[in-house]
């Protein structure tokens, strides 16, 4: 940098830096190789799919949501006065490796997707891998749910550390 004197004897800083004009063709060109290589390196949106194995955190999914998540339901009928229905096909349950979950598979190894309380469950054998909400277990038509996601599921029982996770629901009938 150097300075420039004007005629009121103030010295002004002028740069001697000269600028360089970039062709945009080869800014484009340059950060398409930098997409194309992150890309390359292993940048992606999609989990691992792992196995379930024992003593591992995870967190529960219903239609990809951790919670609030809606199950649209087609009602069928009443129990106990009750309306009741099956799930609309093309929704899914899906469980994560997740240090700090809610959920631990303990001593199991397992986890159990659990719609309702008639001791009805889909297993879930792997990680990050969406299994179909079942379309032949009963669940409420309408209102607040829980679906919960446990390790110590009818004949396995709860050993070790193992302990449940949940995702609130609601169960919204499709047909009105």
């Amino acid at each position: 940098m150097r300075n420039t004197w004007h005629s009121n004897g103030v010295a002004h800083p002028t740069s001697t830096a000269k600028t360089i004009r970039i062709p945009a063709r080869f800014m484009i060109a340059s950060l398409a190789a930098l997409l194309a290589l992150s890309i390359a390196s292993g940048c992606s949106a999609e989990p691992t799919i792992s196995p379930i194995e024992t003593n591992q955190s995870f967190t529960g999914y219903v239609n990809g949501l951790t919670q609030g998540a809606v199950v649209q339901t087609v009602c069928k009928g009443t129990i106990n006065g009750e309306p009741v229905g099956f799930a609309v096909a093309g929704q899914t349950v899906s469980a994560s490796l997740d240090p700090s979950g809610n959920g631990n598979t303990g001593d199991n190894g397992a986890v159990f997707m659990l719609p309702n309380t008639n001791a009805e469950f889909v297993s879930l054998r792997n990680w990050n891998e969406p299994v179909a909400f079942p379309t032949n277990i009963q669940v409420p038509c309408d209102g607040p749910g829980v679906i919960v996601f446990d390790p110590c599921f009818g004949f396995v029982g709860c050993r070790g550390d193992a302990k449940a996770d949940s995702v609130k629901v609601t169960f919204q009938s499709a047909t009105g």
